[in-house]
């Protein structure tokens, strides 16, 4: 399962299934239909099942789903893919 591994900057959001957005948490593990959101200048870095790593950028809503991400708006940073 996905999971934040940082939170360089706020403000940074997650929403669990049938939860309220509340602020993200390094650590946390994102199960499927959880929304991710930033608002500039946060940041949210997140660690995936098979081990890549991303950094979403400011402004950005994504949605993890148990086969794929989807970003409905703002970037991923590929700098930090690993």
């Amino acid at each position: 399962m996905p999971r934040v591994v940082d939170v360089p900057s706020r403000p940074a959001y997650v929403t669990l299934p049938a939860a309220p957005e509340r602020p993200a948490r390094v650590g946390e593990v994102l199960r499927p239909a959880t929304m991710l959101r930033t608002e500039k200048p946060g940041r949210l870095q997140l660690l995936l099942a098979d081990g890549r790593s991303f950094r979403l950028g400011g402004d950005a809503l994504l949605r993890i789903e148990l086969t794929l991400l989807d970003l409905v708006r703002g970037q991923i940073d590929r700098k930090s893919v690993v």
